[in-house]
């Protein structure tokens, strides 16, 4: 008789996409939101790039985290090409209002926000297909269901990620 044996590569749930942002762009640690504002705390002082990319870094994976729930989303996931409209290519008709409530909360022009967006998305694709180096499709619809508490805690109400991708429990005060 004949044994099969099979070899699983575990991929490592445990990372934090949000985390390798920060690592690969050198930037301070994003600060939770205030589960009962929906902000960041009114004590806490923050700078204007910080604040930047409190906006940009949670809707980028908001948009990566809702695109890797779908067949299509996961092959653009795995196979687009780098340096495209990733605000459009995750948004679609919302785009320019994702880009305005962005650029308001961080004191952005519209060109500044959707040029940093594009960038930030990059990275955050490039990260991805990093931690799931095969492309398996599998894993990485995995590593995408994983991030979604990494992302919320960081996420702005007043970005209304929540209406803009229509899955309420983006904004839900109880998931933060």
């Amino acid at each position: 008789f004949f044994v099969i044996f099979l070899t699983f590569k575990p991929i490592n749930m445990s990372v934090n996409i949000v985390q390798q942002l920060e690592k690969s762009m050198n930037i301070d640690p994003l600060i939770k939101m205030d589960p009962n504002t929906q902000d960041i705390p009114e004590s806490t002082v923050v700078t204007t790039s910080q604040k930047i990319f409190q906006a940009i870094i949670p809707a980028v994976m908001a948009g990566l985290y809702k695109a890797g729930k779908s067949e299509e989303g996961i092959q653009i996931l795995a196979n687009d090409p780098l340096a495209q409209d990733w605000a459009f290519k995750l948004f679609g008709e919302n785009k320019t209002r994702l880009l305005e409530n962005i650029a308001r909360y961080a004191s952005l022009s519209m060109d500044e926000t959707e040029s940093k967006f594009n960038s930030i998305a990059n990275n955050a694709v490039s990260q991805i297909r990093e931690a799931v180096k095969d492309k398996n499709t599998t894993e990485l619809k995995s590593l995408m269901a994983s991030q979604r508490d990494n992302i919320l805690v960081y996420l702005p109400a007043s970005l209304e990620l929540g209406d803009i991708l229509q899955d309420e429990t983006l904004d839900d005060r109880t998931n933060k």
